[in-house]
């Protein structure tokens, strides 16, 4: 079994047509995989961007709660001594009240003494 000359000229010829072919997919494979590749690196740094950014936030929210806790709990205190300063201040109203209570009655008593007095004279 022979080939003839003409038949492995054109075997060769398709085989190197075949790998000149086969050379320009892998080039623009190549090339694909360079831009995909960029195009990745893109994604990767915002992706990496987008997860500092959340964390940051999460880190501001975390920092805004304790605040508005650490507020809340000064209001509470807050509110719980002006209760107590009203209650003093509620106990002295009544106990001057007793007191010019007081005095009214005393009023009265010496009014009625001196009328008695001045009836006796």
């Amino acid at each position: 079994m022979q080939y003839s000359q003409r038949y492995l000229g054109a075997v060769v010829e398709v085989a190197q047509e075949e790998n000149v072919h086969l050379r320009s997919q892998y080039k623009e494979l190549q090339e694909k995989n360079l831009k995909i590749g960029k195009v990745m690196d893109g994604v990767e740094s915002i992706m990496y961007q987008a997860m500092e950014e959340a964390q940051k936030q999460k880190e501001k929210a975390k920092a805004e709660i304790e605040n508005v806790l650490k507020e809340k709990d000064q209001l509470a205190m807050d509110l719980s001594s002006m209760e107590m300063s009203f209650s003093d201040l509620f106990k002295w109203f009544e106990k001057q009240k007793e007191v010019i209570e007081g005095y009214w009655m005393n009023e009265e008593s010496l009014k009625k003494c001196v009328e008695d007095y001045i009836v006796r004279i």
